[in-house]
C-alpha cells in the first residue's frame, strides 16, 4: 500500500510539493488573520517588535506581493533557461530530473504561496483597524527572508548542476546505491529455479508502457493460497505492450485469473528511485552526446565510460540465472540478465560511435579490466569474451603503430 502511495506521489510530484507550500501559506495566513481580527487573543504572547500599524503592514504586503510575483516569473524563466541548457548538453532524462528536483519545486511553491499570503492578507487590512496593531506585515517580512534563503539554495543548486562532473557524480551515486541493493538480492536469493506444476497460466500486460514497479509482496500473497510460483519475465524499466506475457503462474490447481494491473505498474514514465538502468542509460546518453559528431568532448565521454565501468563491475559480482523476490516473496522468481546481455546493452551504442577514437577505446578496455577484477569467475569469463569481440571489431580501425601497441597492451591486461 505504501509503495502504491509513493508511486502516486512521484507521478504527481510537481503538484504535491507546490500545493504543500500553498497549504503552509494558508495555515500561516489563517493564524495571522485570527490574531489580527481579535478572534484569537494572543497579543500578550507576541513581542512588540512584531506589531505594526495597519498602514505600514499594508505597505509591506503590497511591496511583498509585487516582489514575489516578479520573483516567480524570474524563477520560471531561469528554469526554462536551464532546461534548454540541459537539452543541448545532456539528455532528456536529466531535464526530467532537474524539473522534478525538490529545490526547484519548493522555490516555485514558496513564491506562489507567499504571493497568495500577501494578496489575501491585504483583504483583511480594514480602515476600521487603522489605529490597531497587526502582525501580518511582520510575518510577511519573515516569509520574505525565508524566500530569499530558498532562492539562494536554488541558485547554488543550479551552479552545481550545470557542471557536468557534478551531474555525472550524482547519477553515478544514485545508480551505485540501487545496484548494490540488486547485487545483495542476487547473492542472497540466487539459483532459485521454477518448480514444475500441473498448470501454467500466462499473465499478460494490462497496458502499454514501461514496467515502472512490481508489487512483489502483494503478488506473493495473492498466489500463496494456490501453492503456486510466479516466474516474472519482464524487468523494472522494460517496455511492454498490452497483451504481452510478462509473467507465468505455475500452480497445482485451478484458480481465478490474476489481474496484472493490481501488481504491475505500467506507465509512460520510469521511476528512477527503483531502476538502476534508468541511471546507467543517462551515463550512456551523456557519453554519446560527448562523442563526435556531437560536441566532441572526449574527456567527458571517457569520464562517463569510467563511471559506467565501475557500475558494471559492481553489478557483475553476483551470479545466478533466477532470483527470488525476497524472503517474504520467495514464491516469486525473476530472470537475471546474462553478463553478455548486460554488457551488450550497456555498450552497443557507445562502441559504434567511438570505434575510431583511440583514447575512448583505451578507457573502454581499461573498464573491461576493472570488471574482470571485480566480477565473479563465471562473469569474468563472459567479460573476457565480450572484450575479445570488441577488440576484433575495433582493432582494424587503427593504423598508427603506437595506437595499435597501446590498444593491444590495454586489451591484454
Amino acid at each position: 500500500m505504501w509503495k502504491k502511495f509513493s508511486i502516486l506521489i512521484f507521478n504527481n510530484k510537481t503538484w504535491v510539493i507546490t500545493l504543500q507550500y500553498m497549504l503552509i501559506s494558508c495555515i500561516i495566513l489563517s493564524i495571522v488573520i485570527l490574531i489580527d481580527t481579535g478572534t484569537l487573543s494572543a497579543e500578550q504572547y507576541i513581542p512588540s517588535i512584531f506589531l505594526t500599524k495597519v498602514g505600514l503592514a499594508t505597505t509591506i504586503l503590497s511591496a511583498l506581493a509585487g516582489a514575489l510575483l516578479s520573483m516567480t516569473v524570474f524563477t520560471f524563466s531561469t528554469i526554462m533557461t536551464i532546461v534548454n541548457f540541459y537539452s543541448s548538453n545532456y539528455t532528456a532524462s536529466t531535464i526530467d530530473d532537474f524539473v522534478k528536483s525538490d529545490i526547484v519545486l519548493k522555490v516555485l511553491g514558496i513564491f506562489i504561496g507567499g504571493f497568495f499570503y500577501a494578496v489575501t492578507a491585504l483583504l483583511f487590512m480594514r480602515e476600521t483597524y487603522e489605529h490597531d496593531y497587526v502582525i501580518a506585515g511582520s510575518v510577511g517580512v519573515v516569509y520574505a527572508l525565508v524566500c530569499v534563503a530558498f532562492f539562494v539554495r536554488f541558485v547554488q543548486q543550479i551552479l552545481y548542476g550545470v557542471q557536468s562532473t557534478n551531474l555525472i557524480k550524482d547519477i553515478f551515486e544514485e545508480a551505485l546505491e540501487l545496484i548494490r541493493v540488486e547485487v545483495q538480492a542476487r547473492q542472497k536469493f540466487a539459483d532459485t529455479t521454477p518448480q514444475v506444476a500441473a498448470l501454467e497460466v500466462p499473465l499478460r500486460a494490462h497496458a502499454t508502457g514501461y514496467v515502472s514497479a512490481i508489487h512483489y509482496e502483494e503478488l506473493a500473497k495473492a498466489i500463496r493460497p494456490f501453492d503456486g510460483v510466479v516466474k516474472i519475465h519482464t524487468r523494472i524499466g522494460q517496455f511492454t505492450v498490452e497483451g504481452a506475457v510478462i509473467a507465468t503462474l505455475y500452480a497445482e490447481k485451478e484458480q481465478d485469473e490474476l489481474h496484472t494491473g493490481d501488481y504491475f505498474v505500467i506507465q509512460d514514465a520510469k521511476i528512477p528511485a527503483i531502476d538502476y538502468k534508468y541511471h546507467t542509460s543517462q551515463l550512456i546518453d551523456i557519453t554519446l552526446k560527448s562523442l563526435p559528431p556531437g560536441k566532441a568532448d572526449l574527456n567527458n565521454a571517457i569520464h562517463c565510460i569510467r563511471k559506467l565501468s565501475v557500475l558494471m563491475a559492481e553489478l557483475l559480482q553476483a551470479d545466478g540465472q533466477f532470483v527470488s523476490a525476497g524472503k517474504e516473496a520467495n514464491n516469486l522468481i525473476y530472470t537475471v540478465p546474462s553478463t553478455e546481455e548486460e554488457l551488450y546493452y550497456a555498450y552497443n551504442q557507445i562502441i559504434p560511435a567511438a570505434e575510431n577514437e583511440i583514447s575512448v577505446m583505451l578507457a573502454l578496455f581499461d573498464g573491461f579490466y576493472t570488471m574482470k577484477r571485480a566480477a565473479s569467475p563465471h562473469n569474468a569469463e563472459a567479460v573476457e569474451q565480450f572484450a575479445t569481440h570488441v577488440y576484433k571489431r575495433v582493432e582494424p580501425n587503427f593504423r598508427d603503430t603506437l595506437d595499435k601497441k597501446y590498444l593491444q597492451q590495454t586489451f591484454e591486461k
